[in-house]
């Protein structure tokens, strides 16, 4: 009775070790794998994300953090006019004058005046995302409607541009993870930035602002 109580000790102990080797070893594979799936970019690979990221209509997305493109915020997106931005005629300027005077009493001491189609917003956010945003006139709902010409306008300082220093890159299958730095904010946060290879150029997937 002993010595086959003995026997069921050590088979069960033999089935647990090898359990534990194949788990081990799945685990190795997992592991190979991703390195073998995740390489760091070259310096070339580097310079070419950093004059992707340095174009206005690409700069733009770096000042917005999100997770998918339907989480970007617009008035970060359009600070700078995010290469989209509308001449206003004098007529369009005055309009844009009486609204903003009836709203808010006074006229912005700012800048930079920014004035967008939502189909131009639109565009910009499929090319640059490959996304669809239906809801932009939502998202433009505190900006001034200027009905001749139908363009949403708003006033901002002007900043919300950057050269960037990528300081690291990898790629993990299609994405492209690049940390970036925004050279003109030192005081800003490290960006990790994903993005993905599409044709000659890249298009955004995410971006996260890292303590």
């Amino acid at each position: 009775m002993k010595k086959k109580n003995i026997y069921i000790i050590i088979s069960c102990i033999l089935v647990i070790v090898l359990f534990v080797v194949v788990l081990v070893n799945q685990q190795k594979k997992i592991e190979e794998e991703k390195q073998e799936s995740e390489t760091y970019l070259t310096e070339e690979e580097k310079n070419q994300v950093k004059d992707f990221l340095e174009d206005e209509k690409n700069n733009c997305f770096l000042f917005c953090e999100y997770q998918d493109a339907s989480d970007i915020n617009i008035n970060q997106l359009l600070y700078r006019g995010a290469g989209i931005s509308k001449e206003l005629s004098d007529n369009q300027k005055k309009e844009y004058n009486e609204k903003i005077m009836e709203e808010i009493g006074t006229l912005p001491q700012v800048p930079l005046l920014v004035a967008v189609k939502e189909e131009d917003v639109k565009d910009l956010i499929k090319e640059k995302t490959g996304k669809e945003i239906n809801d932009i006139e939502s998202k433009l709902k505190d900006w001034i409607f200027i009905e001749d010409g139908e363009l949403y306008a708003k006033s901002f300082s002007g900043e919300g541009y950057s050269k960037v220093n990528c300081r690291v890159g990898v790629k993990e299958g299609d994405n492209y993870i690049v940390y970036v730095k925004l050279k003109d904010y030192p005081d800003s946060k490290l960006i990790k930035v994903t993005l993905k290879k599409q044709g000659d150029s890249y298009i955004f997937v995410s971006n996260e602002f890292i303590e």
